[in-house]
Parts: C-alpha cells; structure tokens; sequence
C-alpha cells in the first residue's frame, strides 16, 4: 500500500497461468510422461517466461512505461503455477478512455481469417466455461449463477466503470466457435491483450484497474496463509461417525507438489519494483531495546550509546544543512541507513519508498509526534518539533494545534455565525445537523450552546424559552435519525418534553394564506388548471375522486413555482402540506422541503419487499398520518420499489385499504432528464426500475406543464434544442451512433474553455464568483482548477486539512 500511497492506484492487473502444452515443456517429458509429473520442468518453464513476460512490460513497454509493480506466485489445486501482477503506468501512458483501453484488452474472438494462430490460442486459453445453463456443474456456478459474471452482455461500444472494471466491447457479430458442442460467441471471452497471447501462448487474462480493491486482492494471496487439508480413515466398528473437537483443530498445511517444487528450486514468491523502509516513531528515550535474560543494563547502555533512524535524522540535520529540506519521510531516497547513521546515497534512491510505523490515536503524544515529522523539515531535536514561531510547546500535541494541523471547531463556528445573518432557523438547524454527521466536530454541545438562541428562535416567538428548546432539539433529532444517528450520539441533551409534529414548523397562518393567494394569482393558464385539481381534491370528502396526480415538466415550466403555491395555500388553511423530493438539491426549493428517504425512513438498498421504518406510535407516524398533501418531485428518479414502500407506509398508518391511505398524492418530474440510478446496471434494468413500470402509475393523472417561464427571447432556439434532446428527436447529420449527439456548433469551445468563461486574466472577483464551469468528474474538476489559480494574482498558500482515522474499534475512534 506504500506503493500505491506514492504512485496511486495501479493500471493494469495482468493474470498469467502456466501452459502445459507449451513446447518446452512438452519436448522434454520422457516417454510416457505428463507435465504433472514433471512439477521441476514446469516450475522452470513458467519462471523463465515470467521473466520475459516482466521484462516486455517493464523494459520494452509494451503496454506503456511502468512507474511501479508488485506481483505474486500462487499455484492451483491442481498444481499449474500462476502470477498475479499490478502495474503502475507513468503519467503520460494513463489509461484515460475507451479507445485507450480498446488499444490494450480485447474481449472479442479474433477474425480466423486475419489470424487464425491467434484465433486458436484464444479459443484453447481465453474462454470462460462455458458454464449456467451450458454447464450447470461447472466449478464457478454459485446458487445457479456464475460467480464471474459469465456469459457478459454483448456491447457494441466499451464503456468506462467507476467502482471496478471497465465493460468492454463485446460485438454481436458472426464470430463464434464450438466448444464441447456449444456455440460460443464474445460473451464468453475472458479479456486479453493480442500480442501476449500471441506470444506466450497462455492464459494471460488483462484488466485495467478502476479500484484500489485490486491491489487489496494481491495482497491478500501474499499474505493469506498456506492452504489447509486433512484426510482421515476411520473405522470404529460402530457404523457411526466419532467427532473430536481437539482432534479435528489442527494446524494442517497442504503443499502442492509444483508448490513445493518451486520452494526447494528457491524462486521468489512475489516480488516488487520498489523497497520499502520502514521509519521507527518513537518519544525522547522511549524506542524499544531488545535484550537477553539478565542483559537488561548492558542492553540500556548500549541503547543510550546507538542511535535510531529517528535521532540520527536530528544529528543528520545537525551536521548536513542540505538535509534540512527533507522531512523525515523523504529521508531514505537521498541517504543510506547505515552502521547507525544515515550517510548520502551514491546512487539515486528512485527505488526507494518508505513510510513511518502506524500509530494508535491511543498513544496521544506518539500519535501527534508521527503527525509532526510528515509536516516538519530538518528537525534537529524532539524540541525543536515541539516549538512554532519561538514557543516551545509543552507537548506534541499543542504543537500540532499550534500548527493548525488539527481539526477544531473553529471553521464550524464560522459557518453557524455567518449562516445565522441570513438563513431562517429551520434551515440553520438543518444545517448544524449536517455538520454534526458529516463533519465530525470536536465539540457539538458546545456549538449548540453559542448557537442556541439562533437555532431556537423560530419556535421561541410562539412558545417558552424551554419549549423552544425541546422543539429545536426534536427538529435536530429528526435530521440525525434519518442518517442513523441520535442526540445522545453527539453528546447533546435530550429534549424534556414530547410533541405530537417533531417535523413542522410553526407557521403563522395569515401570513401562509396571503402568500398562497400572491403566487396563485401568478400562476398561468395550465398552472392554474392543476391548482385547482389538487386543491379540489384537498376539499373533496368522497373517497372515489381521483387523489394522486403527476405533473411532467421540463425545467423552466415554473413545477416548483406551482408546487410552493399548492404548499403555501395548503398551509394557509392550516393543514400539514409534506414536499418531497428524491435528492437534497432539490427539496430545499420546496418550501420546507425533505428528502423522500429523510421524510419515510426508506432503507438503502431499497429492495421489492422493502417497508419504511415509521410506526404508528411515533411522532412521524403521527405526523404522516395527520397530512393532507404529499407532494413527490423528481419522481423521475425514483425506483418504483421506492413508491410501493410509501403506498404500504401510508395504508398501514392510516388503516386505509386506498392508494397511499387516500392521502392526495402528487408527483412531478421530467422524464427527459435523469432515470433511477442503478449499479452497473444496462439499459433495461434501469427502465425496469422507473415509476411507469409501477402497479401504481395507472392511478395517476397526468398533467404537463409545455410553456417556458424561464427562457429569455434570445434563448428560444437553445431551450428548443434541449427538448429536441430530451424527446429524442434530434436528427444526427454526422451518423453518429444511437447514443451520440451532435452539438451545436455555437456550444462548442475549441479553445480555452477557462479563458472562454473567465476570460484571459481574472481581475474582476465579483464576475469570477458569477460564472462556473460544471464538470462531470472530479479529475475534469481538479485540472480546470488548477488552470483557474494560475491566472489569479497574488502569492499561493497550502492549507493543511485535517486528518482523521477511521478504525472499528469505537474507543480507539
């Protein structure tokens, strides 16, 4: 992991297997052998052709320059050896789209007719199986599924993948063979790269690397342990089994014969680009001394005489100004540890990576010592990394605080003193209740203690100070339930008092009604045609009139507008009016909005038995069960699952056999926007999850909003193409393929797209705070910002974040 920390994640992830067929090894069994019973021969055979393997890629660059690799040695059951490699490509060889991987792996039968030799090695060596319902008994069948993912789909294109490998292209062309009488085609094809297989004649199965977890996985075959077996013959006589706890734990190993070949033959079983040194941390006087019986005070003496890599790097500093520039860390690249001294290396230390040993957040002052030497160059003494700006500190800790390398609540008192100017209570309590989850604060009751009277203040105009209190704290314990956390968690007090509405807010009836007739009145035609449906249907006693209405808009239609108008007015007549919508984004537009999974306690995944977690006797429940309106935005996005959870939620608490409890019930959305979000999932699985393949859909009402609220006259032929796109009716004049768009030339920046939106030099603070540039990926983000702070004056300045660690063990945390 010292590896990847330094070269980040790895590229490629190569698995080569021994070939018994191959000539080699073939040419020279003796007569009426087999390669089983030459483990030597083929223990020789595949080390030779590892190191020409490692040496194509490493010193030839076939696939790219290689910066960094680790790989290991493990042999099958049945005895054939084979490595597992990583390897870590140099910047400029980065594997950073799908053309760029189609140049490395195929996942497709070659034409037999342009290479019917690599045609053959890939139908001996690189097809999966076959296996389901071709061979149900095949060793990687699991509950009737193929643990591997096999057969794959076909795709005519490859696709990148965020969390594990990517989807490669599999065309469903006429490219198949017959393996034991089955047709298989591109689905079966475990992913390769041409010229190895051509060359090596063997399985060599390449994978572009999207996740650490693959570096994980080799680390685990190194260290996992041997294999274990135990055979017994047993007869007692009785025709019955005798089971022997002791006797059956045993430390057993198994030892393959090829295993135990290469063992005795002295070859590496794994192997890395880089050495790794470890650096001992330690407080003055406290590094480990080892000693034999009754040597205890010669060992001290000689402790006392002998320097540690950590001292001698404070005499280094001493003696050699030019170490001064060099954290403790860095030290090992540009010297050699050596008769207990660091003496300057001959030779470049580029293969050299090094890190300090872990140390327990438990051992304080350890712990904030290692913290120091990974931020402080050319310390000459443990004195010297206690002192900033010429005050020596009284611990390493103060030191780290001194040095603003740790976290404090400072940033989020900040954030609560400014947010108080301006946001209304209730979102200011939303807020404190993030920065409690996600931000992990040193101190919670001590922010809302200061913050106290801010966060309070909506409910103090209508009630006690104390009542007040117990509100706040109900409203914040709301927000943390729904992310699994209690007021107790975050070590605040418990509110004394119950209330029957933990979720709403007071709000003040006229001034709800005066506000819900002003944006009625500016509601238009189709609006208006909707408001009065939902709000007849709000009035409306008779169990049989339509209750749940959908309304498709695209965005700039004025939904959200008509939606605050309908909750407005509905609290105006003072009923409980509850928004929701499928992100967070969207629901703050919403007047006092939620998130659908906040408000109903939906699980995560969300699965076709699902039920949210409210019960009657709650005061959600209490809450849900007393309201008039649900209104559901971004409907689009959510899986039908997610609807039915609710349906059963509202007919439990109502103890209604009717469409969620005959509660009105409207949805709004644009389906021309995003579906439902489903993992690795292809087209159909994601249609199947919409809400239109929902039970439910029937019920609803449909209504559109067509008329744009939003668009500027100068804008019309832009928001004509969006539609155009969302309906899918663009017309592509470049044949492109199904799912490529053509861009108007006018949205297109062939230059600079920074200097475009921000132009050439950045002076203007307040344009530059006016203008963004949305990104898809982080990456994307990260380099148009580095191009943005190159064009702002001024001197650059590091602010250090604060590191945490995340470990199981609650005390240690």
């Amino acid at each position: 992991m010292s590896i990847v920390r330094d070269f980040g994640k790895p590229d490629l992830f190569l698995t080569f297997t021994c070939n018994p067929k191959w000539k080699e090894i073939k040419d020279n069994l003796f007569l009426g052998q087999k390669p089983h019973d030459r483990p030597d021969l083929v223990a020789r055979v595949f080390d030779i052709k590892k190191k020409a393997l490692l040496q194509d890629l490493k010193k030839n660059g076939i696939l790219g320059r290689i910066v960094a690799d680790i790989h290991v040695i493990e042999f099958q059951k049945r005895g054939l050896p084979h490595m597992h490699l990583l390897l870590v490509l140099a910047e400029e060889d980065k594997i950073r789209d799908p053309e760029s991987i189609d140049r490395i792996v195929s996942a497709e039968l070659p034409n037999e007719t342009l290479d019917s030799r690599l045609h053959e090695i890939v139908k001996a060596t690189m097809i999966h199986g076959p296996c389901g319902v071709l061979n149900p008994n095949s060793p990687c069948m699991a509950d009737g599924v193929c643990t591997k993912g096999y057969p794959k789909q076909f795709r005519e294109a490859t696709a990148e993948n965020i969390d594990g490998y990517p989807m490669y292209r599999r065309r469903d062309n006429t490219n198949h063979v017959i393996i034991n009488g089955n047709v298989v085609d591109n689905r079966w094809i475990v992913p390769y790269n041409p010229y190895l297989t051509k060359k090596y004649n063997a399985h060599i199965n390449v994978e572009i690397c999207s996740s650490i977890k693959s570096i994980k996985y080799i680390f685990k075959y190194v260290y996992k342990g041997h294999d274990c077996a135990k055979v017994v013959f047993e007869n007692n006589g009785q025709g019955s089994i005798t089971w022997d706890e002791i006797k059956t734990f045993l430390d057993a190993r198994y030892v393959s014969a090829p295993a135990a070949m290469w063992r005795l033959l002295e070859k590496k079983m794994h192997e890395k680009s880089h050495s790794i040194i470890r650096l001992p941390v330690h407080l003055p006087d406290m590094q480990p001394v080892y000693f034999y019986d009754d040597e205890e005070r010669r060992a001290l003496e000689r402790a006392a005489q002998r320097n540690t890599m950590l001292t001698a790097w404070f005499e280094l500093n001493r003696t050699d100004p030019e170490a001064n520039r060099y954290l403790y860390a860095d030290i090992p690249k540009h010297f050699v540890w050596k008769n207990n001294k660091w003496e300057r290396r001959v030779r470049l230390g580029d293969r050299i990576v090094s890190r300090l040993y872990s140390v327990s957040p438990k051992d304080t002052e350890r712990f904030h010592l290692r913290m120091l030497l990974f931020h402080v160059p050319g310390a000459k003494s443990f004195e010297e990394l206690r002192t900033y700006d010429s005050v020596t500190m009284e611990s390493f800790k103060e030191a780290c605080r001194a040095r603003n390398l740790l976290e404090d609540d400072g940033e989020w008192r900040d954030c609560l003193r400014e947010a108080s100017n301006f946001q209304m209570p209730a979102k200011l309590r939303q807020l404190f209740s993030f920065i409690c989850v996600f931000c992990n604060p040193t101190s919670p009751l001590e922010l809302w203690e200061e913050f106290k009277s801010y966060l309070c203040e909506d409910f103090a105009v209508h009630t006690s100070v104390q009542q007040s209190v117990n509100l706040a704290l109900h409203d914040i314990a709301d927000h943390l339930h729904a992310h699994n956390m209690t007021l107790t968690t975050i070590g605040l007090p418990e509110p004394a008092t119950s209330h029957t509405y933990v979720n709403i807010d007071f709000y003040d009836l006229e001034t709800e009604k005066q506000e819900g007739e002003r944006l009625m009145a500016m509601l238009n035609p189709e609006q208006r045609s909707i408001f009065d449906a939902v709000m007849n249907a709000i009035q409306d006693v008779d169990e049989a009139s339509p209750k749940t209405f959908c309304v498709n808009a695209f965005a700039g239609s004025g939904k959200s507008f008509l939606f605050n108008a309908i909750i407005r007015s509905v609290r105006g007549l003072g009923e409980i009016a509850v928004p929701v919508a499928w992100t967070g984004i969207a629901a703050i537009i919403l007047e006092g909005g939620r998130t659908a999974h906040s408000r109903f306690k939906l699980p995560v995944p969300i699965l076709e038995n699902s039920s949210c977690s409210i019960r009657h006797n709650t005061e959600d429940g209490r809450f849900l069960k007393a309201a008039k309106i649900i209104i559901w935005d971004e409907c689009t996005m959510t899986p039908h699952h997610a609807l039915s959870a609710v349906d059963r939620l509202f007919r439990d608490l109502t103890g209604s056999d009717l469409p969620f409890g005959g509660k009105v019930f409207v949805l709004g959305g644009d389906w021309r926007q995003i579906l439902p979000v489903a993992v690795h999932a292809n087209r159909t699985t994601i249609l199947e999850t919409c809400l239109k393949n929902s039970p439910l859909w029937s019920i609803f009402k449909q209504f559109a909003l067509i008329r744009n609220m939003r668009t500027e006259p100068d804008e019309k032929d832009f928001a004509d193409w969006l539609l155009h796109l969302g309906n899918g009716t663009l017309t592509n004049n470049c044949r492109l393929g199904e799912d490529d768009v053509e861009i108007p030339e006018e949205c297109v920046v062939r230059d600079s797209i920074v200097d475009e939106i921000f132009g050439s030099s950045i002076t203007d603070m307040e344009n530059l705070s006016e203008n963004a540039i949305l990104c898809p990926k982080n990456e994307d983000s990260l380099k148009i910002n580095e191009q943005v702070l190159k064009k702002l004056s001024g001197q650059n300045k590091t602010y250090f974040s604060a590191d945490s660690i995340m470990c199981e063990d609650q005390e240690e945390q």
